[in-house]
């Protein structure tokens, strides 16, 4: 009587398609960071208040901006490849695709405000932003091992 062994695998094809496509979303968080969210405002530019507040303003630093949390969400979904799991990777997109819906909702708010003078519409570089975050936690998905047995 033998006893039947599950020996876990991956295949190169898969971990390839896993490497590139969250290379690829990161650098589209990246980018998105990088270009106009909302009334002209540069991802680095606004203030990480807009994910929970209608204050779609300026931020004091680099540090305290919606760009600088999605490059650092980027950077986690890179890190995110050392381990086969995928599971930090997975994590870093579902916090950008959080962070986007907060940032959609307080839009939508400020809108509903009817405020002079305030173009409320979401941008491209969140759009993008929210498309990069998609891709990673596609990508962390492809890591799951195949099972032979």
């Amino acid at each position: 009587m033998t006893i039947g062994t599950t020996t876990p695998t991956r295949t190169t094809a898969g971990t390839v398609a896993r490497i590139v496509l969250t290379l690829v979303g990161s650098a589209m968080m990246v980018f998105g960071a990088l270009m106009h969210w909302v009334r002209g405002l540069i991802g680095t530019n606004l203030t990480w208040k807009s994910f929970y507040s209608m204050d779609l303003g300026h931020a004091q630093s680099f540090v305290e901006s919606i760009g600088f949390v999605f490059i650092v969400l980027a950077l986690l979904g890179i890190v995110g490849l050392a381990a086969w799991t995928g599971g930090l990777s997975r994590l870093a997109g579902a916090l950008g695709v959080a962070g986007f819906v907060l940032f959609a909702i307080q839009v939508f708010r400020a809108s509903g405000q009817n405020l002079t003078g305030l173009d409320t519409r979401i941008e491209v570089g969140a759009w993008l932003a929210l498309a990069g975050s998609v891709v990673v936690v596609i990508a962390g998905f492809l890591s799951t091992p195949e099972s032979i047995g």
